[in-house]
């Protein structure tokens, strides 16, 4: 078996310009914002836009920290927007919450989506896509780490009995988790 980092990838990996933000770079992955990939809800309970514009505004601005200037355009120009009386009653709104969907689904790990939950369409945040997996994914498919033969370079997928994933990318003998589900 070849070395397993379960840490999270450190800045010393390979480190690039992407769009105006630093992003650190595992293989052909862009991972954002010291590469720990974002997985959960960041607004639930509603869908109303007045809600869920402003919720999508912080996050993204969290995301983007100093280095998006597009990004932080974005939400500046939003905000300014949502100044004026019926914004949220407008088609405008509309446009701008889709762009906000494109903008934070830019900071999703391999195989994630920012969007709504597949079982709850109030509740919005990063979630696998488990179709995009089957539909997509051409590198090793194991049940232990153990199965990942030395020298093996590209994603490797370890999916337990219990069906359990990790994403892990290999490379130079050694595995870095990417992210994992239980």
């Amino acid at each position: 078996m070849i070395g397993v980092d379960k840490g999270n990838i450190k800045a010393r990996d390979i480190v690039r310009a992407h769009k105006g933000r630093v992003v650190t770079t595992i293989g052909s992955f862009n991972l954002c914002r010291g590469a720990v990939p974002l997985v959960g809800s960041i607004s639930s309970g509603t869908m109303r836009k007045e809600d869920l514009i402003p919720a999508f505004i912080d996050e993204l601005e969290y995301q983007a920290g100093k280095e998006d200037g597009d990004h932080i355009a974005l939400c500046k120009r939003i905000k300014e927007a949502m100044e004026v009386e019926g914004y949220f009653d407008s088609e405008g709104s509309d446009f701008d919450l889709e762009e906000l969907f494109d903008a934070l689904n830019e900071y999703s790990a391999p195989y994630f989506y920012f969007g709504a939950h597949p079982d709850d369409g109030s509740d919005y945040g990063w979630w696998l896509d488990i179709d995009a997996i089957d539909a997509t994914f051409d590198g090793l498919k194991v049940p232990y780490t153990e199965e990942i033969p030395e020298g093996y370079e590209g994603e490797a997928l370890v999916e337990s009995d219990h069906g359990n994933l990790t994403l892990y990318f290999c490379e130079n003998g050694k595995c870095s988790e990417i992210w994992s589900m239980v």
